[in-house]
C-alpha cells in the first residue's frame, strides 16, 4: 500500500523511505541496518542502498512486498529454496532493483533466535512522524561491523564511537 503523506510529498515508490513506510505499514518484521541505520540515528553517514535483516520464516512476505512495489531480484531460487527448507537459506541475502537494475534493497536472512535478539535491542525511529521503524541499535551495528571488518566499516566504527562519546 502506498502511504497517503508519500503521495502528498511526491516520493518516489523506489525511494528507501517508500520501501520503509510499506513495509511497516504491512507490519513485516525487519530491522534496519548498516549505513542507512547509521544515517536513521543521525550520524553523517551516506550509503548506495538500503539494508535490512528478516526472520527466515518471512522470507515469502518480503519477496511479495517488494515484488508488489515493482522491485525484481535475480535470486528467485533463494525464495524456492525457503519453502522447501527454510535453514538454508539463513546466511543468505537477497538484492532487490528497480526497473533501472539500480540495487536499492539487500535483505539479509537471519535465524529465529537472532533476529529476535536484534529486534529486542532495536530503536523505534520515526519517519513522517507517524511512521515506526526498527533501526538496529547502535552497539549492534557496530558489532555486525567488526566482524565484516571492510575499511568501510572500520571507518563506521570510528563514527559510531565518536557519536556516543558525545552524547
Amino acid at each position: 500500500m502506498i502511504h497517503t503523506e508519500m503521495e502528498e510529498k511526491n516520493i518516489d515508490k523506489h525511494s528507501w523511505t517508500s520501501i520503509l513506510v510499506n513495509l511497516a505499514e504491512d507490519n513485516v518484521d525487519f530491522v534496519v541496518v548498516g549505513g542507512a541505520a547509521l544515517s536513521l540515528h543521525g550520524l553523517p553517514r551516506t550509503t548506495l542502498d538500503l539494508d535490512i535483516y528478516i526472520a527466515k520464516n518471512n522470507i515469502a512476505v518480503i519477496f511479495e512486498q517488494l515484488q508488489k512495489l515493482g522491485l525484481t531480484t535475480d535470486q528467485e531460487s533463494l525464495f524456492k529454496v525457503s519453502r522447501a527448507n527454510p535453514a538454508l537459506t539463513v546466511g543468505q541475502w537477497v538484492t532487490f532493483k528497480d526497473s533501472q537494475e539500480i540495487d536499492l534493497i539487500d535483505v539479509f536472512i537471519e535465524d529465529s533466535i537472532t533476529f529476535s535478539e536484534l529486534l529486542i535491542n532495536a530503536e523505534d525511529i520515526k519517519i513522517f512522524d507517524s511512521i515506526k521503524i526498527k533501526v538496529a541499535s547502535l552497539t549492534d551495528i557496530k558489532q555486525m561491523k567488526e566482524k565484516i571488518n571492510r575499511p568501510i566499516d572500520k571507518a563506521d566504527i570510528a563514527l559510531i564511537d565518536e557519536f556516543i562519546e558525545k552524547k
